[in-house]
Order: structure tokens, then C-alpha cells, then sequence
């Protein structure tokens, strides 16, 4: 009985450190916006261009204007810092918001998720996103551009080291910077596209080998920020 009496304290007193470090819990929203939206490409010589929003002898630009995508879930993975003397290692977590929600990546700020997040120090922080039905349209010089990446994508942004404090209510930015976008793709591959009715669509069916460089640069894409929303 004595033994049977200790478990069930064991679990009681379990239960209540759970229950305090819930109570001690700040709220996350999150918000994903697309940065960097005008960006150059490499030239038919191979010389490098600058990736924010100009171009080196007149190279044309891909300007994009509109785009959206369905997040299916946004994960918040640190370290976070135990007090001294009560574990040698950091202890590593994981705060997770489940969609789907469609997302505006050029209309008004649009926050969402309400993930309770335990206060306390962080670093080595990474938070990454998974999402479906990503759709970008813009122009290349004068020719109109789409980009349909259906699938699931997954993207991620590190930060460093962040403090949460209780009962604070915190928003992650997240800044998808189109200009990485178009890495190692030239002029030359896009002056050279196929055209759908005088537009470069390019997608799993249409002008698959730029598609596929797209998709190896989207994993980079995010820049994460994080401000107090009080």
C-alpha cells in the first residue's frame, strides 16, 4: 500500500510541475510575408548579379507581385537554457501550430496559431514551415511569370538566442526573400523557356529543370524576426 501510495504522489506532484510551467506559457502568432520581391538573375556571361533588386548591365529582373500559399504547420525548435545547477544540458523543445491556414504573402499582415510557448531563454532556435499549393506570379522584364509548386514545400529560418517571458504575447515574423530565389538560374535559361499562351509557367510540367532549381532554393528562403506584441 505504501508503495502504491508513493506512485500516485510521484504522479501528482508530476502533474503539477506540468501544470506550472503551462501556467507560466506565453502566446506565439505567427505572420509569413515575401520579402526581397524584386531580384536579378546571373547573365548570359555568368557574371554575377546583385540578388536584392538590381541588375548588372542591364540584365532583366523577375518582379514578383502576388503569391500565396496553405501552411499545413510551423514548427518552433531551441535549446532552451536550464537554471544553473538543475541540468548540465540544455534541454531542447519543440512548440508546434497545425493548419492548414492560407496565407497572402503581398496582402495585409495576417497573423495566426496561438502556441503556448514555456518561458525562459532559447537559442539555436529554428523554425520551419510546411506548405502546400505555393503560387507566385510576376513579371520577367515585360513577360509574365507563374510559379506552381503544388507538393508539399518546406522551408526554415534560424535565430539566435531569444528570451521568453511570462505572460508576454510574441509574434514570429517570417520573411520568405524572394531574391534567393532565383539562385544559379540565368537569363539565358529564362529567355529560353517555354511559354503557355505568351506566360513562363514554370512548374512539376512545364520548364521542369528551372523548377527544380527553385525548389532547392526555397529551403533557405525564410528570414525569422521576433517582436513583443504588447
Amino acid at each position: 500500500m505504501k508503495t502504491k501510495l508513493s506512485f500516485l504522489a510521484l504522479i501528482t506532484l508530476a502533474l503539477i510541475s506540468c501544470k506550472k510551467e503551462e501556467d507560466k506559457a506565453s502566446s506565439f502568432s505567427y505572420q509569413i510575408k515575401a520579402s526581397n520581391t524584386a531580384n536579378s538573375l546571373t547573365s548570359s556571361s555568368t557574371k554575377e548579379v546583385n540578388s536584392a533588386t538590381k541588375a548588372v548591365n542591364g540584365a532583366p529582373t523577375i518582379n514578383f507581385t502576388a503569391g500565396s500559399l496553405l501552411v499545413s504547420e510551423v514548427n518552433f525548435n531551441a535549446e532552451k537554457d536550464e537554471p544553473e545547477g538543475q541540468n548540465e544540458d540544455n534541454t531542447e523543445m519543440d512548440f508546434e501550430f497545425k493548419g492548414p491556414i492560407q496565407v497572402d504573402l503581398f496582402g495585409a499582415s495576417q497573423s495566426f496559431g496561438n502556441v503556448k510557448v514555456i518561458a525562459g531563454a532559447y537559442e539555436d532556435i529554428y523554425v520551419s514551415i510546411k506548405a502546400k499549393n505555393l503560387a507566385l506570379s510576376g513579371t520577367y522584364g515585360t513577360t509574365p511569370v507563374e510559379i506552381l509548386a503544388n507538393g508539399e514545400v518546406e522551408f526554415e529560418g534560424q535565430y539566435g538566442k531569444f528570451l521568453v517571458n511570462e505572460d508576454i504575447d510574441y509574434l514570429g515574423l517570417i520573411h520568405m526573400n524572394l531574391g534567393l530565389l532565383t539562385a544559379n538560374i540565368s537569363t539565358t535559361e529564362l529567355d529560353n523557356a517555354t511559354k503557355t499562351n505568351g506566360k513562363i509557367v514554370i512548374s512539376s510540367t512545364s520548364n521542369q529543370a528551372i523548377y527544380a532549381k527553385m525548389l532547392a532554393n526555397l529551403a533557405a528562403l525564410a528570414e525569422v524576426n521576433f517582436e513583443n506584441e504588447d
